[in-house]
């Protein structure tokens, strides 16, 4: 019971659901000559709520508790194998919100113990890489509007000033290959575009606005950003060589 439907997270290989709940029974009164205004009494519901969460992995008719509390953000397999997750998150401000980041591994109907991955997280943005690897971004601040950060890959530091959200890895297209922007120019709205494998990244184009992996090695990106037209060139990238597909284009239609 008291089940959040917006923590609830599927597996698509199998039938793992990890999930959030609450008991609200155990919910203490507060009296409203304690509160100043509405506000803090909502506060005061949330902490309690928040305090009394209980996050369950069920594996077909099976359900696991897992022992952490203070859970932030979380990401589940499609193979139901690996779930990650950032708690013991001190400051809740979404622009330094930071914590400790946890392993989860699912072994046939039963979720293991989780177990400190890595410190100083930002409780946001995480994305697999391949089976069970995991991105993730640390130091983030704001820079000219925008939020940046150093890119984390497997516990190894790929690069710095990554535009926060735009690391993603194409798991049905290229497991190992992270693509992503850094060193954004807000007024330009363009950046760096550049991949990373193996800890090792390489710089693609300076002047990109936006990209979409198509398959294995090669990406779709738009550079020469105009930004009172709102266009671009749009590029093909095949991994040796880069082309120019088109002009004026406004942006990549993805079919994912």
């Amino acid at each position: 019971t008291g089940v959040q439907q917006e923590s609830i997270q599927f597996a698509t290989e199998r039938p793992v659901v990890f999930y959030a709940s609450h008991n609200f029974e155990n919910i203490k009164k507060i009296k409203a000559s304690e509160v100043e205004n509405v506000w803090e009494l909502e506060e005061r519901v949330l902490n309690q709520v928040t305090e009394d969460e209980n996050c369950q992995v069920a594996v077909n008719s099976k359900v696991s508790s897992i022992k952490q509390n203070d859970i932030e953000y979380t990401i589940l397999s499609e193979s139901g194998d690996v779930l990650y997750f950032v708690a013991d998150v001190a400051d809740k401000n979404i622009s330094t919100a930071t914590g400790n980041l946890y392993k989860v591994t699912i072994s046939g109907s039963k979720a293991g113990k989780a177990k400190k991955y890595d410190e100083g997280v930002y409780a946001r943005n995480l994305d697999f890489v391949g089976k069970a690897g995991v991105l993730y971004y640390k130091n983030v601040a704001e820079v000219t509007y925008t939020m940046q950060g150093e890119l984390y890959v497997n516990k190894k530091c790929v690069d710095n000033n990554v535009k926060l959200g735009t690391a993603v890895c194409y798991s049905d297209v290229d497991d190992d290959t992270v693509f992503y922007l850094t060193n954004w120019r807000y007024q330009e709205s363009m950046g760096t575009l550049k991949k990373a494998k193996d800890g090792k990244a390489v710089e693609i184009r300076k002047s990109a606005h936006a990209f979409y992996s198509m398959k294995k090695g090669e990406v779709l990106f738009i550079a020469d950003y105009d930004v009172e037209m709102f266009a671009g060139n749009l590029y093909r990238h095949t991994g040796r060589k880069t082309k120019k597909i088109d002009t004026k284009v406004i942006a990549i239609m993805q079919n994912k």
